[in-house]
Order: structure tokens, then C-alpha cells, then sequence
């Protein structure tokens, strides 16, 4: 037993060394004895990423459609896609890109939920685009649906010009693996391998 309490001692005066220079590190100088620490941690990135949305989507965009013969009912349509939630989207799409460098505006559309299409944003590390020349031609979003172990599951979401793809991908952390039927997962059974969206 000494042997071993003389290792567990060195192993944690380690741990409290490492601790300290970490703290050292990421509040500067030590704070003298009987004196209270004044410095406080910001989340200044978050503030940045939030302000610069404020700035863009402090007031909600106007959305309109010229003079036509059904101007009416277009204009009254369009209000309805871009009612109050399409702001929030923005200004959340805002932040994201304003923390990531980037975001994907997705369309969806589930009957279950809204009676009319709405923009999702999707982060810029869930999607692998497609470029063709310098306009996007297609993106795939992913998303892992079951992590059990070294096997990960995926969702895969190709949307490209006239239609949106599904897939359902068994593999590894660093494998996408091999396709399996979207019913084998709640969250994918009630999707089409491919919605033509015209």
C-alpha cells in the first residue's frame, strides 16, 4: 500500500500542478493572497455573433410583391410564408454563421406542423455542398441519428434542382457504411427516398 499511496500522491499533486498553470494560463497573473478575484470570464465570441444578428435582422425584412393581377392573394400568401418565424430563423441563422463562418437556409415542409413551407437553418458543418462554378448546385445535410458504440447511423439529405433525396447510412465514426431502409428509424420512416419538388 505505500508504494501505491505515494503514486495516487504524485498522480494528483500532477493533476493540481497541470490545474494551475492551466488556470494561470487563462487568467494571467495569480490574484495576491486575501485579495478577491476581479477578473471574470466573458463569453465575448457569443456576444460578438449575437449583436452583429441584432444588427442584420434588428428589424424585420419587408417582403413584397410588385403590382400583378393577383397581386392580392400573391401578397397575402407570401405574408403567410413569412410570417414571425421567419425572422426568428434569420436571426438565429445570423448568430450561427456569425460563430460558425457559414449556414445553410433549408426549406422544409411537414404538413404535420405547419400548413405552409419554412426556412430551417442548418449549421455549415452539417452539410457538404456542391459547386458549380461559383453558384451551389446541390448540398447533402447530414445528421447521426443512433451512436451505439463504433457504429453511427446517419441521415443523409440531398437537396439538388427538382428534387430532395433521403438515405439512411449504417457505419463507423469515420465510415459512412452501407445504406439501410429509412423505416428502420422512427425519425426517418414517415420521409420518401426522393421528393420531386419541381
Amino acid at each position: 500500500r505505500g508504494p501505491e499511496n505515494a503514486q495516487n500522491a504524485a498522480r494528483d499533486s500532477w493533476r493540481m500542478r497541470i490545474g494551475r498553470t492551466l488556470a494561470r494560463w487563462f487568467w494571467g497573473t495569480k490574484t495576491p493572497t486575501r485579495e478577491r478575484r476581479t477578473k471574470l470570464h466573458l463569453p465575448i465570441a457569443r456576444d460578438i455573433a449575437s449583436t452583429s444578428a441584432d444588427l442584420l435582422f434588428g428589424e424585420p425584412p419587408i417582403f413584397k410583391i410588385e403590382e400583378a393581377e393577383d397581386h392580392k392573394a400573391a401578397q397575402d400568401r407570401l405574408d403567410v410564408l413569412t410570417g414571425s418565424h421567419l425572422r426568428a430563423s434569420l436571426t438565429e441563422a445570423a448568430e450561427l454563421a456569425g460563430g460558425m463562418g457559414g449556414i445553410y437556409l433549408r426549406i422544409c415542409w411537414d404538413d404535420q406542423i405547419r400548413s405552409h413551407p419554412w426556412i430551417s437553418p442548418v449549421h455549415a458543418d452539417a452539410a457538404v455542398p456542391e459547386w458549380r462554378w461559383d453558384a451551389l448546385w446541390a448540398v447533402t445535410f447530414w445528421k447521426e441519428i443512433a451512436v451505439d458504440g463504433q457504429r453511427v447511423v446517419r441521415h443523409l439529405e440531398r437537396h439538388e434542382r427538382g428534387r430532395i433525396l433521403h438515405g439512411l447510412y449504417e457505419g463507423s465514426a469515420t465510415n459512412l457504411g452501407r445504406a439501410i431502409d429509412l423505416d428502420a428509424y422512427p425519425e426517418t420512416a414517415d420521409l420518401d427516398p426522393v421528393v420531386e419538388t419541381g
